[in-house]
């Protein structure tokens, strides 16, 4: 079912993206070919490929098969008719064009994409002009040399055309399993950064016709395509590698289910992190601990045990004093050995949606003010410290931590992590918490709640994140963010440093349940001048001389007057591209 462009339904890699491949299984008959589309799309498929060309765009007239292929010609109303049949049937359609006068009739018929078959992957002119459309190209790998599929996708995208997909894959009528080279689809996916499918043409009667397609799902393809044929014992055009209808309706499914078993590369189910909690052996003494006692590796082991805390590292506890007094077998847990949590704003003047936002004035005082004064109620935290940058235009800030009575730090500009863990470092902090200076409303209760569930639990990284937009609280303990740092395979980044710590395969991550009285969607964040203008509201209707507004009384407001709500309704979250990925290989490991 038709749900959008093409090329962004297979980048999204929710479902193979199923293609049943027409080519000339028609045979020049257009009641032939409407059955086919027909058949496909009962069989499930995502899109019907159809293969236009002339005799004269495909081949010399002096070519042996000259008069076969041009026999298979359809007029151009009849293939309008099939364009519109298959799109009617809620079917993408992707064009195989040959030439340009058949690639000039299936844009003005209005397809979804084109596909630049082997033959033509050093045809400039075709592939400038399939460019040019801004539709999908489907390039075929298959029977193509590197250097020709390499300058194919340089030539596409200076025609300022990104949607590509390679296709591997090449028809041998039938190709045989030793020319497959399922490897290539990953190779190809590495060397090109793009999504790639495989053109299955596996003799159509064998078990590798079914074999095959999920194989190449499990090795990284997106896209599957098949050729399908009405009656394959007709013997008619291409059914060599060809499905019937009711086989390709089976493999459809087969391909779905087996690409809910593929993942992505990191990932852990929720499966997968019941198991690990089930039988991931945690901390535990091995004799009875005194209060004031170190604790050394002679005092700890790991065992099964009936607690919901995350695993610790022996490096977490050897040489740490336990401040409570511990039995034989009890489980070990951060919060028995008075860990040191800092609060760090990370705030600065510059902002590309609503410039210098942390002095605009809230009841008569800078946002910023109201902030640091709600994070200093915070009894879970050491210290507040104001972390900006070594740019000139943040030495503003400094006095109003100064005049808040909080310490202030200025760290690198660029790099917000390392200013992060700079400023845990001079703080000696174990565990920061990390506050933006967007966060106007946060509230400090809830604050400590998080300290002490991070605590608890032994986490590397807690959010608190189903609470209004500008109250989320997020808890980090610093060797974990040291880690990222040190893995972050783009730091320039790491102002969104928590895309590197929410990975379950990697960090202890624990997200919080929000208690149902601070359950909203609201957007209470300091952001845009709608955002601004929402707050300067609330203040407004809520502000009092010496005291602090609750969150109680913000969401109280709120539902009885969700006509404020609609003041910044309209913001969207600033679109940015993140590369979280973490550096993984052994080499990073240090």
């Amino acid at each position: 079912m038709i749900t959008g462009n093409m090329f962004e339904v297979i980048r999204r890699e929710e479902a193979p993206f199923v293609i049943a491949e027409m080519a000339n299984a028609h045979e020049g008959s257009a009641d032939t070919a409407r059955e086919i589309i027909a058949a496909a799309a009962g069989a499930g498929v995502d899109a019907i490929k159809l293969q236009k060309f002339t005799g004269d765009e495909l081949l010399v007239p002096t070519h042996p098969r000259h008069q076969h292929f041009t026999d298979l010609e359809m007029s151009d109303d009849q293939w309008a008719v099939l364009v519109a049949d298959a799109r009617g049937r809620g079917l993408y359609v992707l064009a195989d064009v040959f030439g340009a006068e058949s690639a000039a009739l299936m844009q003005r018929l209005g397809v979804d994409g084109f596909k630049i078959h082997s033959s033509d992957t050093v045809n400039r002119a075709l592939i400038r002009q399939v460019a040019a459309y801004g539709k999908p190209v489907f390039l075929s790998c298959g029977g193509s040399r590197q250097i020709e599929i390499r300058e194919a996708v340089a030539l596409i995208r200076q025609m300022g055309n990104e949607q590509i997909v390679l296709l591997h894959g090449f028809q041998n009528y039938p190709t045989r399993l030793e020319d497959t080279h399922l490897n290539r689809v990953q190779a190809l996916a590495r060397q090109f950064s793009l999504p790639v499918g495989y053109a299955d043409h596996v003799a159509g009667d064998s078990d590798w016709a079914v074999f095959l397609p999920l194989m190449a799902v499990a090795a990284g393809a997106s896209v599957i395509e098949k050729h399908v044929t009405l009656d394959r014992a007709r013997k008619g055009i291409d059914y060599f590698s060809s499905a019937e209808p009711q086989e390709l309706k089976s493999l459809v499914g087969l391909l779905r289910d087996a690409w809910k078993s593929r993942g992505r590369p990191y990932d852990m189910t929720g499966g997968e992190l019941k198991y690990l909690h089930e039988v991931k052996k945690l901390m535990v003494a091995t004799r009875d601990i005194a209060a004031g006692e170190t604790i050394d590796a002679s005092m700890i082991t790991y065992k099964r045990a009936p607690a919901d805390v995350q695993p610790l590292r022996e490096e977490e506890v050897i040489g740490r004093v336990c401040q409570v007094a511990l039995r034989k077998n009890d489980v070990i847990s951060l919060n028995q050995f008075g860990l040191k949590a800092v609060a760090l704003i990370a705030v600065r003047m510059h902002s590309t949606r609503l410039p210098r936002k942390a002095l605009l004035p809230l009841a008569g005082r800078p946002a910023l003010e109201h902030l640091i004064e709600r994070v200093q109620q915070a009894k879970s935290v050491a210290a507040v410290v104001l972390c900006t940058s070594t740019h000139p235009d943040d030495a503003v800030l400094i006095s109003i931590a100064e005049r808040m009575g909080i310490r202030w730090f200025r760290g690198s500009e660029d790099d917000v992590m390392l200013r992060f863990l700079d400023a845990a470092d001079r703080e000696a902090a174990d565990v920061v918490v990390r506050v933006t200076g967007d966060d106007v409303l946060i509230d400090s209760r809830i604050l400590d709640r998080a300290v002490a569930h991070h605590l608890a639990k032994n986490a590397d990284y807690t959010c608190y994140s189903g609470l209004p937009k500008g109250m989320e609280t997020e808890v980090i303990s610093v060797s974990a963010l040291k880690m990222a740092h040190r893995l972050a395979e783009d730091p320039s980044f790491s102002e969104y440093m928590t895309n590197y710590l929410k990975r379950p395969d990697v960090f202890r991550v624990i997200d919080m349940p929000v208690e149902a009285p601070y359950a909203r969607p609201f957007r209470l964040t300091l952001d845009t001048q709608e955002d601004y203008q929402l707050l300067q509201t609330v203040f407004e209707l809520l502000a009092r001389p010496g005291g602090m507004i609750s969150t109680e009384e913000i969401i109280a407001l709120l539902d009885a007057r969700p006509d404020l709500l609609a003041i910044n309704a309209g913001v969207r979250p600033k679109s940015v591209v993140i590369n979280a990925s973490l550096r993984m290989d052994g080499a990073c490991q240090k």
